[in-house]
C-alpha cells in the first residue's frame, strides 16, 4: 500500500473510540516500534552507506530535528521523542514481544 493511502488509512480510524488505558498502550507499542525501526535503518544505513535513499530516509529519521512539541525542542530519534512523553507513565503489563508472539500463534 503506497504510504499516502496508509496515512489515510490511518486518519481514518475511530480514534474517538480508543479509552485513555487503549491510547497509552499503543503509545508504548509505538515506542517499541520506532526503536526497533532505527535500530534497522541504522544497520541498513552501515550495509549500505552510499544508498541516496536510506541517506535521505536517515536524515529524517535519525538525530532529526523535525520533532517540536511543548517540552520536546531537540535533535533526537522518533523513539526518543516518544520516550520523552512516556517517561512519566509506567509501561503496560505486556512485553511488546510478547505480543507478537501471540498474534502470530492466532
Amino acid at each position: 500500500m503506497p504510504y499516502k493511502q496508509t496515512i489515510n488509512a490511518i486518519r481514518s480510524l475511530k480514534w474517538e473510540l480508543l479509552t485513555a488505558k487503549d491510547l497509552e498502550r499503543l503509545m508504548f507499542v509505538s515506542l517499541e516500534t520506532a526503536k526497533e525501526f532505527a535500530e534497522s535503518l541504522r544497520i541498513t544505513l552501515s550495509v549500505f552507506p552510499n544508498d541516496t535513499l536510506i541517506k535521505s530516509m536517515a536524515e529524517g529519521e535519525l538525530k532529526t530535528n523535525n520533532l517540536k512539541f511543548y517540552s520536546w525542542n531537540h535533535a533526537g530519534d522518533h523513539w526518543e521523542f516518544l520516550q520523552h512523553f512516556l517517561s512519566g507513565h509506567t509501561p503496560p503489563s505486556f512485553c511488546f514481544k510478547d505480543l507478537c508472539r501471540i498474534q502470530r500463534s492466532h
